[in-house]
């Protein structure tokens, strides 16, 4: 992990996660994967910083509602 900013950090993986099956289900704009939200929210959840739990709590009603 890189921190960029105070708010902004970069990882060069997905901490167990399967990045090629992440990628596989990432939408691509401008020709960028991004990747899906509940797979962002499931990478969130591993980290289990104070502010990644927050972000969970916020995401996964509405995960829930949409999947």
């Amino acid at each position: 992990m890189v921190h960029i900013a105070p708010n902004l950090d970069i990882f060069d993986g997905w901490l167990g996660l399967d990045a090629d099956a992440i990628i596989c289900r990432a939408e691509r704009i401008d020709g960028l994967p991004i990747a899906h939200l509940s797979d962002v929210a499931a990478y969130r959840r591993l980290l289990n910083r104070p502010k990644d739990r927050l972000h969970h709590e916020r995401l996964e009603p509405y995960l829930l509602e949409n999947s």
